[in-house]
């Protein structure tokens, strides 16, 4: 779970803040546990940036990336013009000093055969298949998958910015523009 600490609140003016939001210039992990970046291409006219969210749990992660989710998005979510530009899942290291970052491919949710529970199931990028809870844990016996959604990412990808906006003219943003239709237009969703 993320806790926020009134002593990192960030003094945001108020005519700038999204109502009901606090803004943080720092964020504890309460739990050693896996958690995810989900990060959104967002559409403004001509313009386009990126947001990312951070969540906690496998339900979280499907209400957020799930089709039905980008299209019908209340608003404390993403805005309803948005693509899922990238996944990413952050590990605790198994020294417990430090955390991994993996790609994420492909997500999927099944019913683990035993109890009948869903499960959620993620694919990295080298085509490893894990269990959404601890990569180390083995996969569970599921019944038939249901995709939620899969990109075409293949092995290291190069690092984008949080956030880029501005004139369509200039190299980077031509740059990042044709790097995001490159991998975006291989998410299925």
């Amino acid at each position: 779970m993320f806790v926020c600490h009134k002593s990192f609140e960030f003094p945001f003016p108020p005519f700038l803040r999204s109502p009901g939001s606090g803004y943080y210039r720092a964020v504890e992990l309460s739990l050693q546990l896996p958690w995810f970046i989900v990060t959104y291409l967002i559409h403004e006219g001509e313009n386009s940036c990126l947001r990312s969210v951070c969540c906690n749990w496998d339900n979280d992660l499907i209400e957020l990336i799930a089709p039905q989710a980008l299209t019908q998005a209340p608003q404390t979510s993403p805005p309803t013009q948005h693509t899922v530009a990238s996944l990413q899942q952050v590990v605790p290291q198994r020294d417990g000093n430090g955390w991994a970052v993996r790609d994420i491919r492909s997500v999927w949710t099944a019913n683990e055969v035993a109890s009948d529970e869903q499960v959620v199931i993620l694919e990295d990028a080298d085509g490893v298949q894990f269990n959404c809870g601890f990569p180390t844990d083995e996969l569970p016996v599921v019944g038939e998958r249901r995709l939620v959604a899969r990109s075409a990412c293949r092995g290291p990808r190069m690092s984008r910015p949080i956030l880029f906006c501005g004139d369509p003219h200039s190299r980077f943003h031509q740059t990042i523009e044709s790097a995001h239709r490159t991998f975006a237009s291989s998410v299925v969703l």
